[in-house]
């Protein structure tokens, strides 16, 4: 999914990786992982702004976002990126927001314009995409598996 949907630079790696693992296999399992019948749908129909994006995640770049809510209203906000969720055919940023101090998710489409300053926001508690993952499941019950969190969500 990621070769398909991510931005040009995803795509390369994830292919790089691919075909690393796929070499390394013993010949029989080869065969097997090549006849996986697996595949991702079409991307998303929204522009993907994925790179900049996971650049301003990778360096804890702070982000004004011109943004239309669901109803179509305009607000800009200057957020935190902290990480992004494919969710079928509709992308999320995972974010701290400025203006409203609290965790948001931003859905790709709806973004209209992205700047991207010279701050950095601090890795600060309270607002790492780890507290963004307790926040989720005090909210809405949804856990993500103890391994992924150990692995992904106490970096930033």
């Amino acid at each position: 999914m990621a070769a398909q949907w991510g931005d040009p630079a995803l795509r390369v790696a994830v292919t790089t990786a691919g075909e690393k693992i796929r070499n390394a296999l013993p010949r029989d399992r080869r065969a097997a992982a090549d006849a996986v019948a697996l595949f991702a749908a079409g991307p998303p129909e929204q522009p993907l702004i994925l790179g900049p994006l996971r650049e301003a995640i990778d360096t804890r770049r702070k982000l004004t976002l011109d943004y239309a809510d669901a109803n179509g209203t305009p607000s800009t906000r200057t957020v935190w990126p902290l990480g992004l969720v494919c969710w079928g055919r509709v992308w999320t940023l995972n974010a701290w927001c400025e203006l409203r101090q609290d965790f948001r998710d931003f859905r790709l489409e709806r973004v209209r314009a992205l700047r991207a300053g010279d701050q950095h926001y601090p890795q600060q508690a309270g607002r790492t995409l780890r507290d963004y993952w307790d926040h989720i499941e005090r909210q809405h019950g949804v856990r993500m598996p103890a391994e992924w969190i150990e692995n992904h969500g106490g970096w930033r």
